[in-house]
């Protein structure tokens, strides 16, 4: 079901100021959870993704979403948001976390600069 209009502007999850309704999205819905709003301004730059894996030899389909967050701290970002959503996500009943991994991801190149130097120089 499509959101009202007038959540476009203000944000999915925010109560419309001068407005007594009820929220229009679930308080325990992933959305609201993950949300800037609801992680006391945490956020976390992230992408999601579909994969498909062929079959796991029973028939069952090997398949499901993965996602990619770029996050300059993880223990201050990441990880908080990830203990809200597995204690409160009702998404998480139909979830198998398999694994996570952190890489450490070099800024640009600037003029006289090589690969990793902020990294490696700090």
């Amino acid at each position: 079901m499509p959101l009202p209009a007038r959540c476009g502007t203000r944000g999915c999850h925010s109560r419309i100021p001068g407005c007594s309704s009820p929220p229009v999205i679930a308080t325990a819905a992933h959305i609201r959870l993950a949300s800037a709003e609801s992680l006391g301004g945490v956020k976390i730059l992230r992408r999601g993704y579909n994969f498909v894996d062929g079959t796991d030899g029973q028939g069952r389909l090997d398949a499901g979403p993965f996602f990619i967050a770029f996050v300059r701290d993880p223990a201050r970002r990441f990880v908080p948001m990830q203990r809200t959503l597995s204690n409160n996500d009702v998404i998480m009943e139909y979830l198998e976390h398999t694994g996570p991994a952190v890489f450490a991801c070099p800024p640009g190149l600037g003029p006289g600069s090589y690969w990793g130097q902020a990294l490696l120089e700090s």
